[in-house]
């Protein structure tokens, strides 16, 4: 006897067929275009950034006190596209432990560096983020110095941390490890330093222009880092360190990341933009400058550096 697939099956699998397509187009439509860009999630706790090139790879710096970074991510990919190249866990290690384990525990990542260390007394939710690296195949690898990842198109991402030389090329994985488990975690050397990290940079540049990202409360005397490539746009993570800093680094541009009142804009340096944490919005490197996708009303100078 013949089989005949029921009209309502085949309407079935087109239906599907079709809303895939749809789906997908609609994600792909969301997604910024750009050689380089950042997209600051909506994380309102503690600030995380998602670096993404035209080559796929996907960074996250951060993570958070809750998994709001997670879903955030998860919005903008299909669930068999959840992969993180690089997971980069930024001093105050405190404020992003919770999140940072939560995306270790439910997406795949090739990678985990600590930037800076813990200091002496690690904070109590230390100890479940170093079970669950483990747990999923990683050994946190800490970086107390600077390191530069390639990006396509010629686009460099650098990682600095507190008292950082000029430093070593960090090459991305290819392919994620296998996880696999273990009991007890391996031994590692002593810190190199007793003290906590207190905050740390990292820059995107393409050779012709910059943006430059302070992560936690960073030091402004920060040695060997105030050569900015080109026009730099400098993203604070607070009002309250833009005055020490820009007087250190003096961008082009500056994006000021605040939480409470709103600060006065006139106390401000001029070519300033105000964004509340929170909100998304993404910033592109490309080869004619910085632009910022998703802010309402930007003033004219922050779409082409």
């Amino acid at each position: 006897m013949r089989w005949v697939r029921a009209p309502w099956a085949q309407n079935a699998v087109v239906f599907l067929a079709v809303l895939a397509v749809a789906l997908s187009f609609g994600i792909g439509l969301s997604r910024p275009t750009g050689p380089a860009r950042i997209t600051v999630l909506p994380v309102g706790d503690a600030i995380t950034y998602l670096i993404e090139d035209d080559d796929g790879r996907r960074i996250i710096v951060g993570g958070g006190g809750t998994d709001a970074a997670l879903r955030a991510f998860s919005e903008r990919t299909w669930p068999w596209e959840r992969r993180v190249d690089l997971l980069v866990l930024p001093p105050p290690f405190r404020d992003h432990l919770p999140g940072a384990t939560a995306i270790i525990q439910r997406t795949t990542v090739g990678r985990v560096v600590e930037l800076g260390g813990p200091g002496a007394k690690p904070p109590a939710r230390y100890d479940p983020w170093q079970l669950a690296t483990l747990d999923r195949g990683h050994v946190p690898e800490r970086l107390w110095g600077h390191a530069t990842i390639p990006l396509a198109h010629g686009a460099t991402l650098d990682l600095i941390a507190p008292e950082a030389p000029d430093g070593i090329p960090l090459k991305l994985p290819t392919k994620a490890p296998k996880p696999i488990s273990s009991a007890r975690p391996p031994q590692t050397p002593a810190d190199p330093e007793m003290g906590a990290a207190t905050g740390g940079y990292l820059r995107l540049s393409n050779g012709q222009s910059s943006l430059l990202v302070a992560l936690g409360a960073p030091d402004a005397a920060l040695p060997g880092f105030a050569r900015l490539i080109g026009p730099t746009l400098f993203v604070a993570p607070n009002s309250a360190s833009l005055p020490v800093l820009t007087g250190y680094v003096r961008p082009w541009a500056l994006v000021d990341l605040f939480s409470g009142p709103e600060p006065d804009a006139t106390a401000l340096p001029s070519r300033t933009l105000i964004v509340p944490q929170g909100q998304a919005f993404t910033m592109l490197l490309d080869p004619h400058g910085v632009r910022i996708q998703n802010i309402a009303d930007a003033p004219p100078w922050i779409t082409r550096a």
